[in-house]
């Protein structure tokens, strides 16, 4: 016998009825609470909704919902309290995501962040695109044991410079990445040999003197 078909059940008016061998089951519909026989309406207050969930009234009924940057694997306008909530991944969303030339998605939990491929890139400031970032210069300068010449008051220097890519590196700002760099006092100068240049190798280098 079908009792939640035949409606010999007992459940309460705001339950669902589930038919079982020999028996049945009583359950609260989603807002309301108790045993099933009987049910009473829910609040936010004593609703608790669980991890990435948030509570919500509808027609004066608690449920809860995904919170913004998740969906449930079946949104239905009756929703069930129970479901297993999803992390939305918006790199694989359509429109894509970071679309932009040299830009690549990168998801977290809840959110994505776009960044440039190339290290030698940044974004603009309406991450719309990636542009070319100055030269920086990261490595140690030596000084030679070069002959003092006391008329000029010089010193030699030998550097090599190491870089994880040498698009955009010239002599020029090179040298200024040095006059930045360098702590020169009395009125100094900094004088690079015009024989500077990029000298690619394994691992691209500066190499000069």
């Amino acid at each position: 016998i079908n009792e939640c078909l035949e409606n010999t059940h007992d459940c309460d008016k705001n339950a669902t009825c589930s038919n079982t061998e020999g028996s049945f089951n009583c359950s609260c519909k989603n807002g309301y609470r108790g045993n099933g026989t009987s049910c009473k309406v829910t609040n936010c207050s004593v609703l608790s909704c669980g991890q990435n969930k948030e509570c919500v009234q509808v027609n004066n009924i608690s449920i809860c919902v995904c919170k913004d940057g998740y969906e449930e694997p079946d949104c239905r306008s009756k929703r069930k309290k129970d479901f297993d909530l999803v992390d939305v991944d918006e790199c694989t969303a359509t429109p894509p995501k970071c679309a932009g030339a040299g830009q690549r998605c990168i998801i977290f939990p809840g959110a994505y962040r776009c960044n440039c491929i190339s290290p030698r890139q940044q974004l603009n400031d309406d991450e719309s695109a990636c542009i070319d970032v100055a030269a920086s210069i990261q490595g140690s300068i030596a000084i030679s044991n070069r002959e003092y010449k006391p008329g000029n008051g010089s010193v030699g220097v030998d550097f090599i410079v190491t870089f994880n890519d040498t698009i955009g590196v010239n002599d020029i700002n090179l040298q200024q990445e040095f006059l930045n760099a360098l702590n020169i006092t009395n009125n100094g100068t900094f004088l690079v040999d015009s024989n500077l240049q990029v000298t690619k190798e394994t691992d691209p280098i500066f190499q000069g003197s």
